[in-house]
C-alpha cells in the first residue's frame, strides 16, 4: 500500500482477499493510470482491532468500494468486514437501493455467481470480471464515480460500536463465516431497508439452535461488523441462569451517565427507557435465554422502546410466533474445514482426506471443531481421527447424557472430542474447569480466579501465574477461552457442554476449592453495602448466587447476607427480602436463634421490610429479637457484618 496520512481522501477502496492481490493487481493499477486515489492493502489482517482501523481511516476516506469478489473473499474476515460496512452506510446515504449500486461496486473474477453474498444486494448488480481486461474493468469502475460525492466517513461513523453492557470484548479469534447469516438476521432486525433510516420500530430475531455451534459469538460478531447501523448503539445483556436483569439495567444506565444512585430498580429502569427513547437506532443483545423462557419472559428481557432492535440467543423452540425466529445450523463445510486448520493445516494426501473424515464424524459441530483443531496440533489427523473412529464406553455414555443438545450421529465422536481434551489438560487446567463447574456459566473474572487460587494450597504469591497457566492451558485445548475486553478486564469463558463434561469426567475438585471460591467471593461482595462498588460488582452476581444453593453452610450463609445487602442498597426489596430471609432461616438452624449472626439477619430483613412498607412485619421481627434478648436492634438501621 502507499504511504498516506491520516485524513487523506481516495476516490477507490479495493477491498480483495490476500490471496487475490496478484491477481487483481493490473486492476488496481489501470484504476491509478486514470489518476484516481486507491485505498489497498498488501497485509492480511484478521483481527476485530485492526480491520476497524483499516475501515475507519481506509473506507471512511474513500467515496466508492469495489470488491474484488472471488471464491475466497466471502472467506476472509476483513473482507466480510468492509463490504459490510459500505453496504450499511450507503443505506443510510440512500435507503431506496440505488446509492448501494453507486457506492459499492463488486467485481466477479468467477464464471458462477452461487458465492456472492449478500445475494439479494449484490446478487445482480456486479461487473463481470472473468474475462474482462484490467483497463476496460477501471473505465466502468472511474465511469460510476462522476458526480459522486462525499466519502463514506461523511455518510455514516465507522467506527466500532458503542458497547453497553458485558462482553466488551474485541471479537474472537474462533469465529469463522457465518456470512449469509448475519445478512438473514440484519433482515429480520431491521425488517426493510428504509427502517433504520426513517426511525421505525426495529424487530426481534430469535436467533435458536443447540448448545456449542456458535450461537453467543454469531451474535457478538453481528454487533461488531453491523454497529454503523446501530448509532445509538450496542447494548449486551446476559439472561443465564444466575444473572439479575436489574443489575444489568442499572449498569447500563450508569455507563449512559444517569444519575440512579438511591432509585429502585423500577426506577432505574425508568429512567433507562427515557434515555434510550431519545437515542438513534440501538441494538438490543439478550445471551443465552433460558431454554424453558416463556412469551412474558421474552417481553421483560427485550428492548424498553421500539426504536431498539432486539437479538436474542437460545436453544428455546417454543417461542415461534414472537419475533423472527432464526434456527443456526452447523458450520458449512468450508467454515469448519477453516476452523479445523486454523492452528495445523493439514499435509496433502493422508491427513488433507483425515481431516474431511473428522469433520464428517463431527457434523461440523462449531465447540468439537474447534477443540478438534487444538487436538491435531499435537496428535496429528490420522492419530486424532482414530481416536474419534472408536469412542469408548465413557464416551457413549456421556453422548447418551448428551442426545438431544447435539447433531444426530455425531454425539460419540463429540463426546470423545471433549473427554480427550480434558484428558490431555495438566492440573492448573483441569483445576480451572472445575472451578467453572461451582460458579455460573458466565464469564470469570481472571482477578477472581486468582483470588481464589491463592487460597489453596500452594504458594499464594503464585496465584497470579497459576491462574494465567490454568487459562492458557484450557484455552490450548479450545476448552476455554481468554476474554480481553475493551475495558480492559480480562475473563475466561467456559462453555455449559464443557462444563458438564467434566462433571461427567468424575475426577473430583482439588479440595477446598469450593470453600475457597466462597471466601474470595465473600470478601469480594463486603462492599456491597456502598453503592458505588455495585458496578465492579456485577460480575461475580451470578457466580455468588451459583453458590448460595440450598443446603446453606455458615460460609455460604454468608455470602448470601452479602447478596442480600447488594440488593437492599439498589433498592431490589423483594429481592433483598428473599436472600435476608432465606439467610436468617439457615442461620436459626446451623447458628441458633440468640446467635449475634442470626441477629444481625433478623434485623437485616426488619429494614428491608420496613423499606417495603411492611411496618407490621418489621415490628414482628423487631419483638421476636428482643424475646432472644438482643437488645441492640433499632429500626431500621442494620447491623453490619465484617
Amino acid at each position: 500500500m502507499r504511504k498516506t496520512t491520516m485524513g487523506e481522501s481516495y476516490d477507490i477502496f479495493f477491498s480483495l482477499a490476500h490471496a487475490d492481490r496478484a491477481t487483481a493487481a493490473p486492476v488496481v493499477e489501470a484504476l491509478r493510470d486514470r489518476g484516481l486515489k486507491v485505498f489497498h492493502y498488501e497485509t492480511e489482517i484478521a483481527d476485530a482491532r485492526s480491520i476497524t482501523e483499516r475501515v475507519v481511516t481506509g473506507l471512511g476516506h474513500s467515496r466508492i468500494l469495489v470488491a474484488w469478489y472471488s471464491k475466497t473473499y466471502p472467506t476472509r474476515r476483513a473482507c466480510q468486514w468492509e463490504l459490510t460496512s459500505a453496504i450499511i452506510a450507503a443505506q443510510r446515504d440512500v435507503p431506496d437501493g440505488r446509492a448501494v449500486e453507486r457506492r459499492v461496486v463488486v467485481l466477479n473474477p468467477e464464471t458462477g455467481v452461487g458465492h456472492l453474498q449478500p445475494a439479494e444486494i449484490i446478487g445482480n448488480k456486479f461487473i463481470d470480471a472473468s474475462a474482462g481486461r484490467a483497463v476496460e474493468l477501471a473505465h466502468r469502475v472511474a465511469a460510476g464515480l462522476d458526480g459522486l460525492v462525499g466519502e463514506f466517513g461523511e455518510i455514516q461513523v465507522l467506527g466500532g460500536p458503542l458497547w453497553h453492557g458485558g462482553n466488551p470484548r474485541a471479537g474472537s479469534n474462533h469465529f469463522v463465516g457465518r456470512f449469509p447469516d448475519m445478512w438473514k438476521i440484519h433482515t429480520g432486525l431491521s425488517r426493510s431497508k428504509i427502517t433504520m433510516v426513517s426511525g421505525g420500530g426495529l424487530g426481534l430475531v430469535l436467533l435458536q439452535g443447540m448448545g456449542g455451534i456458535g450461537k453467543t459469538l454469531l451474535a457478538e460478531e453481528y454487533a461488531r461488523r453491523f454497529g454503523a447501523a446501530y448509532p445509538g448503539g450496542v447494548f449486551w445483556l446476559s439472561a443465564v441462569q444466575g444473572q439479575d436483569l436489574g443489575s444489568q439495567i442499572g449498569r447500563i444506565a450508569g455507563s449512559l451517565g444517569l444519575g440512579t444512585a438511591g432509585l429502585g430498580p423500577d426506577a432505574v429502569a425508568g429512567m433507562l427507557k427515557g434515555a434510550l427513547a431519545a437515542r438513534p437506532a440501538y441494538l438490543w443483545i439478550v445471551d443465552d435465554l433460558p431454554p424453558d423462557a416463556t412469551a412474558a419472559d421474552l417481553n421483560a428481557w427485550s428492548a424498553p422502546t421500539a426504536i431498539g432492535a432486539t437479538l436474542v440467543t437460545t436453544r428455546n423452540t417454543r417461542l415461534d410466533g414472537s419475533g423472527t425466529p432464526y434456527r443456526l445450523g452447523v458450520l458449512s463445510d468450508d467454515e469448519a474445514l477453516e476452523l479445523l486448520t486454523s492452528r495445523r493445516a493439514p499435509r496433502p494426501g493422508a491427513e488433507d482426506k483425515a481431516a474431511g473424515e473428522i469433520l464428517t464424524l463431527l457434523g461440523n459441530h462449531a465447540l468439537a471443531v474447534d477443540a478438534a483443531g487444538a487436538a491435531v496440533r499435537k496428535l496429528g489427523y490420522e492419530g486424532f481421527l482414530t481416536r474419534l473412529r472408536h469412542p469408548d464406553r465413557d464416551a457413549m455414555e456421556l453422548a447418551a447424557k448428551l442426545a438431544g443438545e447435539l447433531p444426530t450421529g455425531h454425539a460419540p465422536q463429540i463426546a470423545t472430542t471433549l473427554l480427550d481434551s480434558i484428558e490431555r489438560l495438566d492440573a492448573d487446567g483441569l483445576r480451572l474447569l472445575h472451578l467453572a463447574t461451582l460458579l455460573a456459566p458466565a464469564p470469570i473474572p481472571l482477578s477472581l480466579v486468582t483470588s481464589i487460587f491463592a487460597r489453596l494450597p500452594g504458594d499464594a504469591d503464585l496465584a497470579d501465574d497459576d491462574a494465567i497457566l490454568a487459562v492458557e492451558a484450557a484455552a490450548g485445548e479450545a476448552l476455554a477461552e481468554h476474554i480481553v475486553g475493551d475495558d480492559g478486564a480480562d475473563t475466561v469463558s467456559v462453555h455449559v457442554l464443557v462444563s458438564r463434561t467434566i462433571r461427567f469426567h468424575g475426577d473430583e475438585p482439588p479440595p477446598g476449592l469450593r470453600d475457597a471460591a466462597v471466601a474470595a467471593l465473600v470478601e469480594r461482595m463486603e462492599d456491597a453495602d456502598d453503592i458505588r462498588n455495585h458496578f465492579g460488582l456485577l460480575p461475580l452476581i451470578p457466580h455468588a448466587r451459583a453458590l448460595t444453593g440450598d443446603p446453606l453452610d455458615a460460609q455460604t450463609s454468608r455470602l448470601l447476607h452479602w447478596l442480600g445487602y447488594f440488593n437492599l442498597e439498589r433498592g431490589a426489596y423483594v429481592e433483598a427480602e428473599t436472600d435476608f430471609g432465606r439467610t436468617l432461616n439457615a442461620r436459626k438452624t446451623l447458628l441458633g436463634p440468640e446467635h449475634p449472626d442470626t441477629l444481625a439477619s433478623m434485623n437485616n430483613l426488619a429494614a428491608t421490610l420496613f423499606a417495603r412498607g411492611d411496618i407490621e412485619g418489621a415490628r414482628a421481627l423487631v419483638a421476636e429479637a428482643l424475646l432472644s434478648r438482643f437488645t441492640n436492634t433499632v429500626l431500621p438501621s442494620r447491623f453490619h457484618e465484617r
